[in-house]
Parts: structure tokens; sequence; C-alpha cells
């Protein structure tokens, strides 16, 4: 499938790069897109895939079905597969990238994080929004003038599904910490 998706490099190559990253850089997220359903793909295709998942264990993917698109070559592939084929593939895909989603979340309980603050948070005014340098959202607690753009170091309390509930440590403006 990677061939016919004009990709240039096997599972392997792709397998030993991410290997390969993660030993420079402990700590990296790695995430990925899939096209769930491409023409042609078998159902041991689509195993591959799932066992791929498992293997390497995205931070997240961004998955969708396979839809043609005018005047590209896999438009006039044989092999295309039904709707209810690539929805089923690509709900047993996003389902377990959720469980291996919170699972990498979840180790990261009780560490402290470096959060970019977006702004307020949808559940108050003492609930802020953030990323992780990895770029993971964090919802926390936080007392004081906090603004977007700011730099916090954030005790993670919970590991969730699709993203990480904190509260705040320090507060970081400039070379000042607070």
């Amino acid at each position: 499938i990677l061939k016919m998706m004009n990709r240039r490099y096997s599972f392997d190559e792709y397998l030993g790069r991410v290997e390969k990253i993660r030993r420079a850089i402990p700590g990296v997220a790695i995430t990925t897109d899939i096209i769930a359903g491409f023409p042609g793909e078998t159902g041991d295709d689509h195993k591959a895939t799932i066992s791929a998942l498992k293997e390497i264990e995205f931070d997240g993917i961004f998955a969708f079905k396979f839809s043609p698109r005018p005047m590209t070559r896999a438009a006039g592939m044989e092999g295309h597969l039904s709707e209810g084929v690539k929805s089923g593939r690509l709900s047993e895909i996003l389902g377990l990238q959720d469980a291996i989603t919170e699972a990498r979340n979840k180790t990261l309980e009780a560490t402290t994080q470096e959060v970019l603050v977006e702004g307020p948070g949808e559940s108050g005014p003492e609930r802020v929004t953030g990323r992780t340098r990895t770029n993971k959202i964090v919802n926390f607690s936080s007392t004081g003038n906090i603004t977007p753009g700011m730099l916090l170091q954030v005790k993670i309390l919970k590991g969730l599904r699709h993203s990480l509930e904190g509260t705040t440590i320090t507060i970081k403006t400039g070379n000042v910490e607070r």
C-alpha cells in the first residue's frame, strides 16, 4: 500500500526512523497521518496498520477514510472499498489510537511540564488552557494574572484521552519566576 501511495519507504525504514528519533530525543511526541481504505487495501493490509499502531504507539494521529480526489492517480485505481468497509476500518484505527494516546498521557501524571498559555479555559475564570512543548493540550487551574503567551510550570494531575489536567506551580515572566 505504501508503494501504491507513492511513498518511497518501507514500514521497517519508517520504524527505524521513529526508534532513532526516540533514542535521540527522549520524551519526543510523534504523530502521523493514516488513510483507511486506500484502493486495493486488503484485510491483511489493515491488520498490518493496526499492528504498526500497537508497535509504534504514536502520541496522536490524523486519520481519515480514503476519498478519491479528481485528477489523481488514486481516483482511477481499481479496488475501491465500500464506505462501510472504510468506516469500519477507520473506527477501529481511531479506537485503538484513543487507547494508546490516553495511556501515553497517563505516563505524564505527577510530572511537571512547561506549558505555553493559549487562553482561558471553558469551565470558569480560574481555568486556563495551554500546550506542552510536545503539543499536548493542558487544562489547568491557576490564580493570578495569566495571559496568553506566558510560560508556566504545570504539575500534571491527570492524563486523559485527548488532554491533560493540571495545576500551576510557577509562572515565568522573562527570566523571573513567581
